[in-house]
């Protein structure tokens, strides 16, 4: 009798043991210089690096920085926000990509973070952000520098290219500087199947290849921003087979190698509206199809540059 009295409570213990649930994700938690991955990265507790955090923070839920500290590269494959303001958050990414966004319709924030691709000693990183899938993304006072092994671009917009599917891309960006890379600063590019609709507001992009680079499906509207220092183009819209626009208001293209602003393909579109074109190679340049429009009256500002190009329409400001 005993004994089926203590099998019997056994197989309860058992039973309520597998039912009962596994220990739910915070939709808050913290990393810390001085951390530990396996800690519950509570406040009290924190975990050492984002990736670890990640992987105990609810989708929808966000992550932050107690103090200053290198977080390490992460992978995001559900929305999430990491956000250091107020401190000193960073991902050194030698020969890597520093953040790389996998989810299908995802939401990711970044917020205060410096994302640094060449850490003294190492091989220079690949891109700074990669987005392969995911709805929306914002960039919001961040600082991405020194990637571009392999000529990857430090911000790359590829939204479909790994593993197809089709969807809108929401992108926006304040407040940030991309510069020192070997490749371009910010590439839009979406697959087939896929579009991007960019908002760049603030953001400096400096010493690289090329500041922005719109593709086929892009449309990028660029305010109070600039591109300067790089070895080919300010701002370039391409077209091989739909259209790419890019809106260019109250910014700026300086000093770059080539072009300040630049068309190529009949369905690319560049908008120009008090911005200013600046001691560049050329300023504007259509010659390789598409067009470049300009407000009328002319609010813009095209000096300085090897050879200035002129637009080849105009739009009414109202």
């Amino acid at each position: 009798m005993r004994r089926a009295a203590l099998l019997g409570c056994a197989a309860l213990a058992l039973a309520l043991f597998a039912a009962a649930p596994a220990r739910a994700q915070a939709t808050r938690t913290w990393v810390s210089g001085v951390g530990d991955d396996v800690n519950p990265c509570s406040r009290t507790a924190p975990c050492k690096t984002f990736a670890g955090a990640i992987s105990k923070t609810a989708a929808g839920g966000e992550i932050n920085c107690l103090d200053p500290g290198g977080f390490g590269a992460v992978t995001v494959t559900k929305s999430i926000t990491l956000d250091c303001s107020g401190t000193l958050g960073s991902i050194l990414a030698s020969g890597s990509n520093g953040v790389i966004i996998a989810g299908a319709g995802i939401g990711v924030i970044l917020r205060g973070i410096e994302i640094n691709g060449a850490p003294p000693g190492g091989s220079q990183g690949l891109a700074g952000i990669k987005v392969l899938q995911g709805a929306s993304l914002l960039l919001d006072d961040v600082r991405i520098y020194n990637f571009g092994g392999g000529g990857a671009p430090a911000v790359d917009i590829e939204p479909g290219v790994s593993g197809g599917g089709s969807g809108a891309f929401k992108l926006d960006i304040r407040n940030t500087t991309v510069s020192n890379n070997a490749g371009g600063a910010i590439l839009v590019k979406p697959a087939a199947g896929w579009s991007v609709a960019a908002s760049l507001h603030d953001v400096g992009m400096y010493t690289s290849t090329y500041g922005v680079r719109a593709e086929d499906r892009a449309k990028v509207t660029v305010f109070r921003s600039t591109a300067s220092n790089h070895t080919n183009n300010g701002y370039l819209a391409v077209s091989t087979a739909s259209p790419a626009e890019i809106d260019l208001v109250e910014s700026v293209a300086a000093n770059n190698g080539t072009n300040g602003v630049a068309t190529s393909g009949a369905a690319a579109t560049i908008r120009l509206a008090h911005s200013s074109l600046i001691d560049n190679a050329t300023g504007i340049n259509s010659g390789a199809g598409g067009n470049i429009i300009s407000t009328t009256p002319a609010t813009n500002f095209n000096a300085g540059n090897g050879t200035a190009g002129t637009p080849g329409g105009t739009v009414a400001l109202q």
